[in-house]
């Protein structure tokens, strides 16, 4: 008796948690869509504007060249690491209630060519006149490409 109760109430709070669920991604999911698109657009210099983000957490992308939604497993290595950073960005300004938290950023664009680099230094150096990017590197491509856009920023060498 007290298995089949405790069963119970598991079902019940399962089928809560699921309701909850639902609830909330019918209310967070198109938010964070147009976010997503909005920074995706930006860092993709507008090749990527139609993205839509699963329950799961997923990206699924029109593919520019066909027209087909596709997941974005099948696209480059440097076109994931581009929708996945637009994904944590636009989560983190959803869940923060639309304040600017600081961004700590390490190493996150290794697979990103000279192009991408331009275009998401382009977006961090607007970003960062609202909110604070520590941006964490071995790499000096950055600082390149922040200098030639004529950014301002704060650098240091850590030994």
């Amino acid at each position: 008796k007290r298995l089949n109760d405790e069963r119970e109430a598991a079902e019940i709070a399962l089928e809560a948690i699921r309701e909850a669920s639902t609830s909330v991604h019918r209310e967070f999911a198109p938010a964070l869509n147009r976010k997503v698109n909005e920074i995706t657009s930006r860092i993709t210099a507008g090749r990527y504007t139609d993205l839509q983000v699963t329950r799961e957490l997923e990206i699924l992308a029109t593919a520019p060249e066909t027209g087909r939604r596709v997941e974005a497993g099948v696209l480059s290595g440097g076109t994931i690491d581009q929708l996945y950073f637009a994904l944590r960005i636009a989560a983190s300004d959803l869940v923060s209630g639309g304040s600017k938290l600081p961004l700590f950023l390490d190493d996150s664009f290794v697979q990103y060519d000279r192009r991408r680099i331009e275009n998401v230094m382009r977006y961090l150096l607007e970003e960062a006149k609202d909110r604070q990017i520590i941006l964490f590197t071995c790499h000096g491509r950055e600082r390149e490409v922040a200098d030639a856009l004529g950014g301002v920023y704060n650098y240091l060498v850590i030994d």
